[in-house]
C-alpha cells in the first residue's frame, strides 16, 4: 500500500489541467473509503486512477451551461465478512465507472460567486470476486454555490 500511496502522490503531482476554449481535462487518483455498520465491519479503501473532462459555455456573469464527463478505474483493499458469516476475509474489489453531469451556472456580476444546478448519472461496477459482482446506476441531482 506504501508504494501505491507513493505512486498517487507522484502521479497527482503530475497530472494535468489543460483550459482552452473553455474546455479541460485533468487526469489523477482519487482516494476511496467505504464503511458499512455491520458486524464484522465492512471497509474498503485505496486509490482509484480517475480522467475528468469538462466543458463550459462561458466564464461571464449570468446564465451558463456545462457538462462533466469521468471515468475511473482500481482496485480498493477489502476487509468484510464472507456470505456465511463468522471469519472477516481480506482482498481487494475492483470498481469500474463514469460520472456524466449536466449543469447550469449563474454567475454574479461584480460578485465571485456562482449558483450551480446539475444533473448526473453516476453508472459503477464493483467486481468483489470472480462469482460476486454488483452493478450501480445512481441518478441525482444537485443545487450549491461555490
Amino acid at each position: 500500500m506504501k508504494r501505491v500511496l507513493a505512486v498517487a502522490v507522484a502521479a497527482i503531482s503530475m497530472s494535468a489541467t489543460v483550459a482552452s476554449a473553455e474546455w479541460g481535462v485533468g487526469a489523477g487518483f482519487e482516494s476511496f473509503r467505504w464503511k458499512e455498520s455491520t458486524a464484522p465491519t465492512v471497509k474498503e479503501s485505496g486509490l482509484r486512477w480517475a480522467l475528468d473532462l469538462t466543458w463550459t459555455q462561458s466564464r461571464e456573469p449570468g446564465l451558463s451551461a456545462g457538462y462533466n464527463l469521468k471515468f475511473y478505474n482500481g482496485n480498493v483493499d477489502y476487509t468484510g465478512a464472507t456470505l456465511f458469516g463468522g471469519v472477516p476475509i481480506s482482498g481487494e474489489t475492483h470498481y469500474r465507472g463514469l460520472i456524466n453531469e449536466i449543469r447550469a451556472f449563474y454567475r454574479m456580476p461584480q460578485n465571485k460567486v456562482d449558483i450551480l444546478l446539475a444533473a448526473g448519472w453516476d453508472r459503477w461496477e464493483r467486481r468483489l470476486s470472480a462469482v460476486q459482482d454488483e452493478d450501480w446506476n445512481v441518478l441525482y441531482v444537485k443545487l450549491g454555490a461555490g
